[in-house]
């Protein structure tokens, strides 16, 4: 940067000198700031971006957790159906639904050893360029049906990202034939 003196009596430019290294001195020192600035601002951008596939993982997730309980009241729901219209009498609200660690899918009917888990889990689910592993834990006895649904990133298991869990208890009573 050029330093100026001016005389005060005719206000006209008498001497120029110039500070040898100066101007390279504050360029550098602007360059490093801007430089600064933007690592901490791509360090933001890189944050949210992740935080962003997390919480889209996690929504995810939790749908498929409630996916793996509609699946299961599916079946129940299907039982009642067959029962009510007295299509097979032996059918019973638990029919088709077994106890343990099962992986369903959308499309299961029956809930036996068939899909049961195994370790590790090998029946992933791909959405969003993620892969979910889903989990029901089920309890099929007597009068109910206690239905955990879990979701995990990793076949081996671990912390679930999402679980949801319902009772589905034997409310269809239908009373004795009467005679009239």
């Amino acid at each position: 940067m050029p330093i100026i003196f001016f005389t005060r009596r005719s206000q006209r430019k008498t001497f120029v000198q110039y500070k040898n290294g100066q101007i390279l001195v504050e360029v550098m020192l602007a360059i490093s700031i801007s430089v600064i600035s933007l690592l901490g601002f791509f360090g933001l951008l890189q944050t949210s971006f992740k935080l962003s596939r997390l919480t889209s993982e996690n929504y995810v997730a939790s749908h498929l957790a409630v996916e793996g309980i509609e699946i299961v009241a599916n079946i129940v729901q299907r039982n009642y159906v067959e029962m009510e219209g007295e299509l097979n009498p032996t059918f019973a609200f638990n029919t088709d639904i077994g106890s343990g660690d099962f992986e369903i899918d959308y499309n299961t009917t029956q809930i036996n050893n068939n899909v049961s888990a195994t370790s590790p889990l090998s029946r992933p689910i791909q959405l969003d360029g993620a892969t979910f592993y889903r989990v029901v834990y089920i309890d099929s006895s007597g009068s109910q049906i206690h239905a955990t649904s879990s979701v995990y990133t990793s076949p081996q298991g671990g912390n679930p990202i999402s679980t949801v869990t319902d009772t589905f208890l034997n409310w269809w009573y239908k009373p004795p034939a009467s005679t009239l």
